[in-house]
């Protein structure tokens, strides 16, 4: 009897967290385009039929249900069920219906309706409620028509339709003529399969078009199979207490080999049933030589496969099992002689048979004829290849290694023999063990293919993985823009120090870089607050302005403080008056995803930098305890700072000038003084100088025009009092002396010929000033201020009468020497020609 469940799968709901993943799109007019809000998103609420996951969340839902059932049927339940079909089996009609009962309350208890029971009793349809009985006696199980009637199976073999005849069309319309899992047509089939690989031997592509003979042939094939139609008895055996014979046949052929399994049943009478149980055929494979032995034992062993398989499925038991076979060789019984160890007599005479027999089969009559590989047999009856080092002081197998053909399965699992005896050495080390005692033709190759497909060496020899390729900069970090407009900002630490009173403490810096230009700015933190954080950012926009974007990782002081600013909470006034600063110049801040650190790399590339430049880290008398950290625009004059001590054998930066444009205001900063000390970091490189110089030129102060261009460099309109910096180019820097008023300062001609920029910076009462002017390119000739020099000779128009004596001396000391050189070389020649001659006479 059997039954299917109502909508199985709809009957199943989904949790809520999943429903997402089933969404579908819905149009609401097809006569309107699917776009816009002619589209509705929907999605299931149940399991949806088609999934691939569907039937296995079926089955553990049905399993787990019957499983909690406790019934009587809940184990034959869960063997008997496929998908959402059911099969139950009893011995009388009774059993039928107390089964037909009982599973429509297991399923019923779950919400599941049980329907279109069918059996092939006519009393128990009959007795099945009309809303629960199937339709029809002819029904489709697991694919198969069954007739219920007369309770036999049927198999009809239909073609399918196509518009040519390819290789791909033929494998189509094999596996389309008739569903057959039991084998029941193999022998009509099997020509077909034949036909096929066939195909395959005459290298056809998938798509091609056969040839006429070959279209010919599969249309003979076609014939004999379509419209070909068998029934067969359903039911194996009629009586339950019959004694039960399995037979196996197994047969082959150069090109097919098959099994196929019979239930002989003797019942009480005494008379026997015989009945096909399953049939299985293979095709022999074409990319190795079979012999007629081999294919017969490929036979017996697909039979007792099937064997293995069938009597675990089956629930009844086999009183005998007989095997059939015309291959003596295939049924001859080798009874299992338990031995200790293996004699290395026995082991070499097995490797001998081995060697052999695959000689024999990979053409060794071909080989004897080719005099050029020296190739014949030892007294083992073995090929070896012999060669001259007969008389050589190495072993008789390196002189005369076997030879093993490459076509040979033998060649892959000596080479994989010695790989793993080497310990997976390389390809030098395996050619070279191999070549100790065997010759296989392309062994290199052969080598390197092992080593390919060996899962230990790929695991250690595999190359990392490729990272994808990067993707497009960022507009941060590509437009042009002044030092930290765009600014990323991150932690560093804990940095060791110690405090006055010689105490281990650890500081923090917080790196700010700009994206642009790659300058860092670092200032000193007291602890991963987000209090001190803003202290410090505090700072940092006093020293180098106002960023327009700041960046960072998610950290949670980062976090705190970022909320702190852009909600402008009363959390402090300082705060709040940050938080104000901060809206008014539209500055924002952005965090990068979580969990990916990669995308900071732009400044966690800078940590290493705060090794190398010095890092002075000092007391908070250096920082003004008074003010909001110079935000304010028209701020008074900070307190003097305190002169710094140079450490005994430390290289000083240029000197920084003390924090400037800072309000009276409290910070309400804790006290660092007993934590904060002066520390200074050693260096000697030069790096560290230019690294400094070009920070210090982020730095700008209005002030009055105190240089003006000149023709000869740059001139001074007020005198200055202390040393000073002139910069050109933003390139070449130098220092100066103080300068009175007028004095001037003479460049290079490189720089007078074009246009440059000149930057002055100066320390002028604890403030610093800086000037920046652009001077235009001035004429040439007018710079020029030699004579003697490329400048000039190169430049003839400047001053073209001298230019051409000067060019007419250099010419003339050059040419004079050669001149003197040739005529005394002449002189020489014609007085040894004259003196010659005189001899002679």
């Amino acid at each position: 009897m059997i039954a299917d469940i109502q909508k199985a799968f709809l009957q199943i709901r989904l949790r809520k967290d999943h429903r997402d993943v089933t969404r579908f799109l819905w149009v609401r007019n097809l006569n309107k385009q699917p776009e816009g809000s002619n589209l509705r998103c929907f999605r299931f609420c149940r399991v949806p039929f088609g999934i691939n996951a569907g039937p296995a969340i079926l089955n553990q839902c049905l399993l787990k249900q019957i499983e909690e059932s406790s019934s009587a049927l809940g184990k034959e339940l869960s063997n008997a069920l496929y998908v959402d079909n059911v099969l139950l089996q009893g011995n009388s009609s009774a059993e039928l219906l107390t089964k037909y009962h009982e599973s429509k309350k297991i399923f019923s208890s779950v919400g599941m309706n049980l329907r279109d029971y069918l059996s092939n009793r006519a009393e128990v349809n009959n007795k099945i409620e009309e809303c629960d009985r199937a339709t029809t006696m002819n029904m489709k199980v697991l694919g198969i028509d069954w007739n219920a009637i007369e309770d036999t199976i049927s198999f009809t073999c239909n073609e399918r339709t196509s518009t040519k005849t390819s290789k791909r069309t033929v494998l189509s319309q094999i596996n389309g003529f008739c569903y057959d899992p039991l084998g029941m047509l193999t022998p009509l089939m099997t020509a077909a399969k034949v036909f096929l690989q066939d195909l395959h031997k005459q290298k056809y592509g998938w798509d091609e078009n056969l040839s006429l003979s070959d279209q010919d042939s599969w249309n003979a094939i076609k014939k004999r199979i379509l419209g070909f139609k068998k029934e067969l008895p359903r039911r194996i055996s009629a009586d339950t207490s019959a004694t039960h014979t399995l037979s196996i046949f197994a047969d082959s052929s150069k090109r097919v080999y098959a099994s196929c399994l019979y239930i002989t049943s003797t019942l009480a009478n005494g008379r026997k049933e015989t009945r096909l149980l399953i049939a299985k055929s293979k095709v022999a494979s074409i990319n190795k030589v079979q012999t007629i032995p081999r294919l017969e034992l490929l036979s017996v062993f697909i039979g007792l496969s099937l064997a293995e398989t069938t009597l675990a499925k089956i629930d009844f038991d086999i009183d005998r099992i007989n095997v059939y076979s015309d291959s003596t060789i295939a049924l001859v019984e080798q009874p299992n002689v338990e031995t200790k160890t293996l004699s290395a007599d026995e082991i070499n005479q097995a490797e001998i048979l081995i060697i052999r027999q695959e000689q024999a089969i990979h053409g060794s009559k071909m080989l004897m004829n080719n005099k050029q590989l020296n190739i014949g047999y030892d007294k083992d009856r073995v090929l070896r290849r012999f060669s001259r080092l007969q008389n050589a002081d190495i072993s008789y197998d390196a002189t005369n290694p076997i030879h093993i053909s490459k076509q040979s399965k033998l060649c892959q699992l000596i080479a994989e023999d010695r790989h793993k005896a080497i310990l997976h050495c390389g390809t030098n080390q395996l050619l070279h063990s191999i070549r100790q005692r065997y010759w296989i033709p392309q062994d290199r190759s052969l080598c390197k293919r092992i080593l390919k497909e060996c899962v230990i060496c790929r695991r250690f020899n595999a190359a990392p993985f490729k990272y994808p390729n990067m993707g497009p900069l960022p507009k941060e970090r590509l437009t042009e823009s002044p030092p930290f407009t765009y600014t990323g900002v991150d932690l560093l630490g804990p940095i060791a120090t110690k405090n006055s009173t010689s105490e281990d403490v650890k500081l923090y810096a917080v790196l700010f870089t700009c994206l642009v230009t790659r300058l860092v700015h670092i200032e000193v933190a007291a602890d991963l607050s987000a209090r001190s954080f803003l202290f410090t950012l505090k700072r940092f926009i006093a020293r180098r302005g106002v960023p327009q974007k700041i960046i960072s990782d998610n950290g949670t002081n980062f976090q705190l403080a970022e909320t702190i600013l852009r909600s402008n909470a009363n959390y402090n006034d300082d705060e709040t008056r940050l938080s104000l600063f901060m809206a008014e110049h539209n500055i924002s801040w952005n965090f990068i995803p979580p969990s990916s650190s990669w995308m900071g790399g732009v400044w966690e590339r800078m940590q290493p930098l705060s090794r190398v430049v010095p890092l002075e880290i000092q007391s908070s008398d250096d920082a003004i305890e008074k003010g909001d950290g110079g935000i304010a625009e028209d701020a008074p004059a900070a307190k003097k700072a305190p002169k710094k001590k140079q450490a005994t054998g430390v290289i000083e930066g240029r000197k920084q000038p003390p924090r400037a444009a800072k309000k009276t205001m409290d910070y309400n900063e804790q006290n660092y003084s007993s934590t904060l000390n002066k520390v200074l970091r050693n260096t000697s490189s030069s790096l560290n100088m230019s690294m400094l110089i070009v920070a210090l030129l982020c730095l700008s102060t209005a002030s009055a025009t105190k240089i003006t261009c000149s023709k000869n460099g740059i001139l001074f309109n007020q005198a200055t009092v202390s040393d000073s910096e002139v910069c050109v180019n933003y390139k070449e820097c130098a220092l100066v002396p103080a300068q009175a008023n007028g004095s001037e300062i003479t460049l290079p001609l490189k720089y007078l010929a074009n246009q440059h920029t000149v930057q002055w910076r100066a320390i002028v009462e604890t403030k610093q000033e800086t000037e920046t002017i652009i001077c235009p390119p001035g004429e040439f000739c007018n710079r020029v201020r030699c004579v003697m020099c490329p400048e000039f000779i190169g430049n003839p128009h400047c001053n073209p009468r001298l230019a051409v004596g000067i060019i007419a001396a250099l010419i003339s000391l050059l040419i004079t020497p050669l001149a003197v050189i040739c005529y005394l070389f002449a002189s020489s020649k014609l007085r040894s020609n004259r003196e010659m001659m005189d001899r002679r006479i």
